[in-house]
C-alpha cells in the first residue's frame, strides 16, 4: 500500500470521530442551557490540539483495528445462547459461486481446496421469542447444511475454515487475473477501500457517541449537569448517531454490491479470454 493511500485510509476515521464528537458535544451542551457560542469556545481554543490528536494516522489506525477486531466469520455475542451458530456473510463464497463451473474446478485444482457450490449460511428463522423475531428482522445469519449439525466448537472451526478458504482463493484469483488485466484488480481494490472506510467510519461514529455519553454521564453523576437536560441531549445525539450509522451502513452495502458485480464480471471475462467461451444458450428472442 502506497503512502498516499495509507494517509487517506487512516485519516478518514479520525476526522469522522472528531467531527461527530464535536457535533454531539455541542448538541448536548445546548440542552444544558449553554449557548452554542459559549459551548464552542472551549473547542475553538483547543481545535488545533484536537485535530493533531484525533484526526491523525495513529488514531485512524486504532479505529481500523477496532473495526477489524469484530470482522470475523463467527459472531461472538456473549449474551446470546447461539455461540458458534451466528455468522458473518461469506462474501468470498458469494462471488466464487457465480463463476462458471469450469472456472471453479480450475481454481480447486490449482489451490487444492474445496469451494462450496451452495450457500453455507441462511437467515435465522423467525421464532416466537422476541430475540428471534429481532434477529430475523435484522437479517442475522446462522450456519446452514451439515455444518449446523456439528458440535459448537467444531461448527465454528468448520465455518471459519471455509470462510477463510473462500477469501484466500478469491484474493489469489484476483492476483492471477491482474497479471493479464490489472484493471479488474485496480477497480476492486478502490471499491474495497471505500467499503472498509465506510465500515471504519461506522466504528468512529459509534466511538464518538460512546465518548460523549460517558462524558455526559460523568457530569450528571457529579451534579455538574441537570438530569433532564442530559436525558434529552443524550436522546437527541443517539438519534443523530443512529441516523448517520444507518446512512453509512446502507452506503457500505451498496458499495459491496458494486464491487462484487464488477469483480464477478471481470473474472468471467478473463476466463473467457483464456479460451473458455460462455455456454451457448438455446433461448429464443422474445417475439415482438
Amino acid at each position: 500500500m502506497d503512502s498516499a493511500r495509507q494517509v487517506l485510509r487512516f485519516s478518514i476515521p479520525g476526522s469522522v470521530l472528531l467531527l461527530h464528537g464535536v457535533v454531539c458535544y455541542l448538541l448536548y451542551e445546548r440542552f444544558q442551557g449553554v449557548p452554542l457560542i459559549d459551548a464552542s469556545a472551549l473547542i475553538q481554543d483547543n481545535i488545533t490540539a484536537l485535530i493533531a490528536v484525533v484526526a491523525t494516522i495513529p488514531t485512524g489506525f486504532v479505529i481500523y483495528q477496532l473495526y477489524y477486531f469484530k470482522y470475523e466469520p463467527v459472531l461472538r455475542i456473549w449474551f446470546l445462547p447461539w455461540r458458534g451458530r451466528l455468522v458473518r456473510t461469506d462474501r468470498g463464497g458469494q462471488i466464487l459461486r457465480t463463476l462458471p463451473s469450469a472456472q471453479l474446478q480450475q481454481l480447486e485444482d490449482i489451490f487444492q481446496c474445496k469451494i462450496d457450490r451452495e450457500r453455507i449460511h441462511k437467515i435465522v428463522p423467525k421464532g416466537r421469542s422476541p430475540i428471534k423475531k429481532l434477529m430475523f428482522a435484522m437479517g442475522m445469519l446462522e450456519v446452514d447444511g451439515k455444518t449446523k449439525a456439528l458440535e459448537k466448537k467444531a461448527r465454528r472451526e468448520a465455518y471459519e475454515d471455509r470462510w477463510y478458504t473462500h477469501w484466500d482463493v478469491l484474493r489469489s484469483a484476483i492476483d492471477i487475473a491482474a497479471l493479464k488485466n490489472n484493471q479488474v484488480k485496480a477497480e476492486y481494490t478502490a471499491l474495497s477501500d471505500i467499503y472498509h472506510a465506510l465500515g471504519a467510519a461506522r466504528t468512529a461514529v459509534t466511538a464518538a457517541w460512546v465518548g460523549v455519553c460517558l462524558l455526559a454521564l460523568s457530569h450528571t453523576w457529579r451534579g455538574v449537569d441537570s438530569f433532564d437536560g442530559a436525558l434529552i441531549g443524550l436522546c437527541l445525539i443517539s438519534m443523530l448517531t443512529s441516523a448517520l450509522w444507518f446512512v453509512l451502513h446502507v452506503a457500505r452495502g451498496r458499495t459491496w454490491r458494486t464491487a462484487s458485480a464488477s469483480l464477478r464480471f471481470g473474472l468471467r471475462w478473463i476466463h473467457w479470454q483464456d479460451g473458455h467461451p460462455p455456454p451457448e444458450t438455446t433461448d429464443q428472442p422474445a417475439a415482438r
